[in-house]
């Protein structure tokens, strides 16, 4: 409901959304079976949709031809307003969730650097307050988005990453997903 443009623009159908009384009546379900329902807003990679649904915000970049995909596109992290949709997104379905950890993904990312001006607002941000010294790397800029998007979650929701994650540094993870 935040951003609807996203349902509009990412859903296979329109019949292929979820209102918030559907996703109470899915996690109520699970719990009655005994089945956590933990979501996850994979990001910042797999964020393709986020870009053809919201293109005049310019919140993701463009990785290529990726994992077959066509486009491919992950989180422009050097973009403030990327932060503002994903934050009202956070705001809006987080307590729809009662399961205390919060799946972020944090899979298949490609180099933030390879986007000239990526590179360039890393670099001019590298050592300021706030950023880490080695932000003009891609897992600095990692470890930023992570902080970034964290911050986000209500305070009884625990970050969970893909292993991606913790091959990036990102120390705030409090749950890792191995995948294999």
């Amino acid at each position: 409901e935040s951003v609807p443009e996203l349902a509009d623009a990412a859903a296979f159908s329109p019949a292929a959304t979820y209102s918030h009384e559907d996703v109470a009546e899915v996690v109520a379900y699970a719990r009655l079976h005994g089945v956590r329902v933990i979501p996850e807003l994979d990001m910042p990679g797999h964020m393709t949709a986020w870009g053809t649904a919201l293109p005049d915000k310019n919140i993701t970049m463009d990785c290529g031809t990726q994992h077959h995909i066509a486009n491919f596109s992950q989180a422009d992290v050097s973009n403030e307003e990327t932060f503002v949709v994903i934050g009202k997104v956070l705001k809006e379905i987080a307590p729809l969730f009662p399961d205390r950890f919060w799946g972020f993904g944090g899979d298949e990312t490609c180099d933030w650097l390879r986007e000239p001006r990526i590179a360039a607002w890393a670099a001019a941000q590298a050592g300021q307050p706030g950023f880490e010294q080695h932000i003009s790397s891609h897992a600095g800029l990692f470890r930023y988005f992570a902080k970034r998007v964290q911050a986000m979650l209500p305070p009884s929701k625990l970050p969970a990453w893909w292993n991606d994650a913790v091959v990036q540094n990102v120390s705030s993870a409090k749950g890792t997903l191995y995948w294999n």
